[in-house]
């Protein structure tokens, strides 16, 4: 159906629904991360490999019975989030992913501080020179917002990786022993090694990598495979590619440096075809494009993801929405 004029937008509110999705996606998120660096410490579950037993729920229990914890605590929320990933695309990578939440936020903290996914120019970058130019010029104003985005950076990343390396040993070795070792330097434990290990490893997932880890993760390569027969992620409303004039709001804005113009299926007519498909429906482009569209007077040209209930966001999505 071709879009006339008397089907423009002259002005359109915020699309409501799609900000309480991302919202409620983010408290997911930090509760995801939470929970994961919690459980060993408040005894909910880990594993005392020097005492040789289970501590599940503030009990103790033999080491055998790990045989049914595991598939409850791993398996099966893993398991769940690849059936329903067949619909949504990569659920789990958008939702419940400790490292995906964390790599996001490092990730938006160097788009809001510098302009950019990275401190310094990259190739994406020197692709796009005129929108690299732009953001340069949009950080430099240094303001509140600036400021308050540098304070949750430095202290995000200065403290996360130490706090998630201790939570990670943890579940082999008891908190209290291991803090010991800490405080004490013991450098003939494994445990502490382990710790500087992985401290170090996310230092430089946090500081350096961010979004590349989650390209090389396996699992979310196989939620990509499993959802391959279906069209999940943000993507452009079919019937208004022609009111899109190129402002690539959506692209500068995503995280994962997707571009939610060019998704396979949009030119081709067909599902992804087992393309690895970055995009996690976080439904910051579509937001993107509601800023510009709605100054231009224009329908909102990108689409929610499946996952979003828009029963008051439907309308906005229409062509012929006021």
């Amino acid at each position: 159906m071709a879009i006339t004029q008397a089907k423009i937008v002259r002005r359109r509110p915020l699309t409501a629904a799609a900000r309480s999705f991302v919202a409620r996606r983010h408290v997911v998120q930090a509760l995801s991360v939470g929970l994961l660096m919690l459980m060993p410490l408040l005894d909910v579950f880990r594993v005392d490999i020097a005492g040789g037993f289970v501590v599940f729920l503030w009990q103790r229990l033999p080491m055998t019975s790990l045989a049914f914890l595991l598939p409850i605590l791993l398996v099966l929320p893993l398991a769940a989030f690849f059936l329903l990933s067949q619909r949504y695309g990569r659920l789990f990578c958008s939702w419940a992913c400790p490292q995906g939440a964390l790599n996001e936020a490092a990730t938006k903290s160097h788009m809001k501080l510098w302009g950019r996914r990275k401190p310094w120019p990259t190739r994406r970058d020197r692709r796009f020179p005129q929108a690299a130019r732009r953001r340069a010029v949009w950080w430099k104003r240094r303001d509140g917002a600036w400021w308050l985005a540098l304070v949750q950076y430095g202290g995000r990343g200065l403290c996360i990786p130490p706090l998630a390396a201790f939570g990670a040993v943890s579940y082999l070795v008891a908190p209290a022993t291991l803090a010991g070792q800490l405080l004490s330097a013991r450098l003939d434990q494994p445990a502490l090694w382990s710790f500087l290990a992985l401290a170090g490893i996310f230092y430089a997932d946090l500081w350096l990598l961010q979004e590349k880890t989650c390209r090389v993760c396996f699992y979310g390569y196989l939620q990509s495979v499993v959802s391959y027969s279906q069209r999940t992620g943000v993507r452009r409303h079919s019937e208004l590619k022609s009111e899109c004039h190129g402002c690539s709001a959506c692209r500068d804005i995503c995280f994962a440096a997707v571009d939610p113009r060019k998704r396979v299926w949009e030119w081709a007519g067909r599902s992804n075809d087992l393309v690895f498909d970055e995009c996690v429906s976080c439904g910051d482009c579509l937001l993107a494009c509601d800023d510009v569209t709605s100054r231009r007077g224009v329908p909102l040209i990108m689409q929610l993801p499946p996952a979003v209930v828009t029963a008051s966001a439907g309308d906005t999505n229409r062509p012929g929405s006021r």
